[in-house]
């Protein structure tokens, strides 16, 4: 199983801001575990329609069928829309 982190929320998915974590990389997040924020990056972001299909292509691009987000409720209302 390939672990995939996505920069800035929303706006990576739909920039294709997706990287496949290293070792190196996966380390360098459990390093900042105790860190206040998200070491990946966050913000709000305007996630329309037409930008969730292009997002929907990216993951596909990555073979990417399962997403994990953490957030509040428009995190989670933007993801069901994705469903």
């Amino acid at each position: 199983v390939d672990l995939y982190g996505v920069y800035n929320g929303y706006q990576g998915l739909f920039e294709n801001g997706i990287e496949k974590l290293d070792a190196e990389l996966l380390g360098w997040i459990k390093s900042h575990r105790f860190v206040n924020g998200a070491c990946l990056g966050s913000g709000r972001y305007e996630f329309t329609s037409e930008k969730m299909q292009k997002s929907l292509l990216n993951l596909k691009k990555h073979g990417i069928d399962t997403l994990v987000f953490i957030g509040g409720n428009g995190t989670m209302a933007a993801l069901h829309k994705l469903t």
